[in-house]
Order: structure tokens, then sequence, then C-alpha cells
């Protein structure tokens, strides 16, 4: 059991090492695509998608750990057990250990949402942007919905084509 334990830690102090980096991957990415920095994107793109590739490659091994120590506790193996259960269930100081991974884990989701957040605001108001731009140049409001006829036709659109715009000051 012990054996296990120290062999689901190791596993998963490696996997945390590795979302780590890959948070300050996130980072450095996300201002170098503010700075339009593309060798820079390419390079840190390459490193990113090895360092995923790391991290699926564990999460193999972390479960069947996870398993074989529920399995040695006499816990259920299916659903795969939360680690905060396999840690009540552990002796010191495996325990402490196992509730700290845990925690890190938790820390990392938390750091991931917050990155999904920020790039969901800047693609939204790159977006935005590209929309009132065109809005100018055409005409056309790009944010009105399709409307289409009881008959499944697309109604014609309420702004009647592009606008023309008056040059007169």
């Amino acid at each position: 059991m012990f054996q296990t334990a120290d062999q689901l830690l190791d596993l998963l102090n490696r996997q945390i090492s590795l979302y780590q980096k890959l948070g300050k991957l996130l980072d450095e990415e996300q201002q170098n695509l503010i700075e339009l920095d593309l060798d820079r994107l390419q390079k840190i793109t390459r490193i990113k998608e090895k360092t995923v590739q790391d991290i699926k490659f564990l999460i193999g091994p972390v479960s069947t750990k996870i398993k074989e120590l529920a399995q040695d506790l006499g816990l259920k193996t299916e659903p795969l057990p939360l680690l905060a259960l396999l840690a009540e269930a552990l002796p010191e100081p495996n325990s402490g250990r196992l509730r700290r991974s845990s925690q890190e884990l938790a820390q990392i989701k938390t750091d991931i949402f917050r990155h999904n957040q920020d790039n969901q605001n800047f693609i939204e108001e790159t977006l935005g942007l590209i929309t009132d731009s065109l809005t100018v140049l055409t005409g056309v409001s790009l944010t009105e919905a399709d409307q289409y006829l009881p008959t499944g036709e697309r109604a014609a659109s309420k702004s009647m084509g592009p606008i023309k715009l008056n040059r007169e000051v």
C-alpha cells in the first residue's frame, strides 16, 4: 500500500509540474499574442504541444495507481475515487502529501479557468472589433440574426443592403 501511494505521489508530482509549466506557457503565449510576436508564438506552440502530450501520457498511469491504491485501501475503484477520499483513508505522512497534491491540482484547475476566461474575453473583443469595422465598411450590421419566413426561406435583410455614406460635412 505504501509503495503504491509513493508511486502515485511521484506521478502526481510529475503531472503537477507539467501543469505548472503549461500555465507559464499559456501566460507567455497570451503575452506574445497581444504583442503579435508570431515567431515566438510558433515556438511556444511546439513546446505547449509536447507538454500536453506528456500530461496525456501520465493520465493512464495516474488512473491505474489511483485504482490500485483504492483497492489496497478497500475502496471502490469505479468510478475513479477522488484524491481527497484516498487521503482520508491513508495514514500519515502519505495522507498529508496526497491532500496537498489534491489542493495543488484544484488551484491549477482555477488557474486554467482564469486562462479560459481571459482567452474568451480576448476573442470576443477581437471579434467585436472586426464586426464593428465590417459594419462601418459595409453598412450592414453583422449582429442581426438571420430571419426566416414560415416556409423556411430566408427573409430579406432589414438593412436592405449597404448604406451609402453621405460625404457632405
